[in-house]
């Protein structure tokens, strides 16, 4: 696991640029599924312009704000295909992590002063560090997931 929720891969493919674009759009649908029209083949929506595409993966069954944001680019050179991928989590939940996180940091400290208890400063540090697994734990448990669909759908293999 990475010490930070941002990731980057490439995927490798035999498949030609043409055949990656066309492919990744039966897979991205145009809007956000709801719970009522979502279509099977569908593993991401989003948009896939020229030869980038922005995606977010959907994950059925899971109520995750953590899930990965997809940013990537498809590169053709003479002998493969290259899907250059970015993944991050929505910058929302990033914020209100930190916000929470301040908050578990701030409450501590105020609750071991007013108990003028003796506890060592790294007690201080417990409740932002749950808040920093708990966000890691959330958006890593999506991302093998979305990799697996990208290498599905181009027919590649992670370089």
């Amino acid at each position: 696991m990475k010490l930070l929720p941002f990731d980057k891969f490439t995927i490798e493919t035999s498949l030609t640029k043409t055949q990656v674009k066309t492919e990744l759009q039966k897979r991205i649908g145009k809007s956000k599924a709801n719970n009522f029209d979502r279509i099977d083949q569908n593993y991401f929506f989003g948009t896939l312009t020229g030869d980038e595409f922005k995606i977010h993966p959907i994950l059925y069954n899971k109520r995750n704000a953590w899930k990965p944001y997809l940013f990537g680019k498809v590169d053709e050179s003479r002998t493969r295909t290259t899907v250059k991928v970015t993944m991050r989590p929505n910058s929302i939940v990033l914020f209100f992590t930190f916000i929470f996180a301040l908050f578990g940091f701030l409450t501590t400290d105020m609750i071991l002063k007013i108990e003028s208890m003796n506890l060592e400063l790294g007690l201080n540090f417990l409740s932002p560090l749950i808040a920093y697994i708990f966000c890691m734990t959330a958006f890593y448990s999506d991302t093998d997931l979305c990799k697996d669909y990208l290498i599905e759908i181009t027919e590649g293999e992670l370089k």
